[in-house]
């Protein structure tokens, strides 16, 4: 399933804003700009500038902390969809030399909690749905994993925050780690329908690159079962990615080609059974092919636009039509340039014949 962002000015500039679950007319009429920022390796942080003269708190406007306050839930929303949701944490004066004053607030998704907090610990016999049920149970939320995963004898959290401790783990295993409504969600594919935008159209600007530097043609990863008495080891190929390869040439498939094969072998993961082996090795492999071809865009918003969605770009020729991951997105707005999306993504293969 395909959904095609509309062509401007389809959609409302402005964005609405909520504080606490209330529409705020008075922030949308003093919004000057904001910057909402996902990735799939952070959580999602929001900052948003408003003018703040002409109130009555010695002329200033939001100083008076009824609205802007630490801890109150913020959402920005483009045509009643979500672009952000989360807590403000960092509240900003601004006194221009020549020029009103301006307020600034920082907001970070629920992810935050776990940013915040720091443990030393260690889970036996668990798998990764056991990992992010006790996390998630930590700090109030759902856990909903998507990913099935054998048990491993050990797995430990040393000085880690529980944010990068279960984003390691996550990516460990192919997934990554997202929040939505209180639930913890850690997934391959987010399963929303793609978006297709085309360059001169719904595609402002793309810059890509198709890159063999950082290609192997196998990745191994080795280490030794303890309860076996036996090496366990796994070697990943392009089968790993077939699915998402599709009818394109991967990167590993050119470099065979036109330079030579080579070869990766991790010998820092250490895995303990010949299951965590062949994890490892897969999603090793799955980021390396992934990161073959990378492009930097700028596109109308559209709240379909967001980290891990599907993305179908058009009109930029055989070898980089198709389909891409979105990795990082940026929604922003501006006076002068309204509402717009930067974005990265990734892709594994390009098209076109040899």
């Amino acid at each position: 399933m395909t959904a095609t962002v509309a062509r401007l000015p389809s959609r409302p500039s402005r964005p609405t804003i909520k504080i606490d679950g209330q529409a705020e007319p008075t922030l949308e009429a003093a919004l000057i700009s904001y910057r909402l920022d996902s990735s799939l390796e952070d959580m999602a942080s929001a900052q948003l500038e408003f003018g703040n003269w002409g109130g009555e708190d010695e002329g200033f406007t939001f100083y008076d902390r009824e609205l802007l306050e630490f801890g109150a839930e913020l959402e920005v929303a483009i045509d009643d969809a979500p672009l952000f949701q989360g807590k403000i944490s960092a509240i900003s004066g601004h006194y221009p030399e020549a020029g009103p004053p301006t307020i600034s607030v920082c907001a970070e998704d629920e992810l935050q909690s776990l940013r915040m907090t720091r443990r030393s610990r260690s889970f036996e016999n668990a798998t990764l749905e056991d990992v992010a049920g006790d996390i998630a149970q930590a700090h109030g939320l759902t856990a909903d994993v998507a990913i099935t995963t054998a048990a491993a004898p050990l797995i430990a959290q040393i000085n880690q925050t529980d944010f990068a401790f279960l984003f390691d783990l996550a990516r460990r295993f192919g997934g990554s780690v997202a929040i939505e409504d209180g639930i913890l969600q850690i997934r391959a594919d987010r399963g929303t329908p793609a978006v297709e935008l085309r360059w001169a159209g719904t595609l402002r600007a793309f810059d890509v690159c198709a890159d063999l530097s950082g290609q192997r043609s196998t990745v191994t990863v080795a280490g030794w079962d303890v309860g076996s008495k036996d090496q366990a080891s796994h070697t990943a190929d392009s089968s790993v990615v077939s699915s998402d390869l599709g009818s394109d040439t991967g990167g590993s498939a050119i470099l065979d080609e036109k330079l030579a094969a080579r070869d990766e072998t991790l010998a820092h993961c250490l895995p303990a059974s010949q299951s965590e082996a062949r994890e490892i090795a897969e999603s090793a492999y799955r980021m390396m092919a992934r990161d073959f071809v990378t492009g930097e865009g700028l596109c109308e918003t559209d709240p379909l636009i967001h980290v891990g969605a599907k993305l179908e770009l058009a009109g930029l020729g055989r070898i980089f039509d198709g389909t891409y991951r979105a990795t990082c997105v940026s929604h922003l707005f501006d006076p002068a340039n309204g509402a717009t999306t930067e974005f990265r993504c990734d892709r594994p293969g390009i098209g076109g014949d040899a």
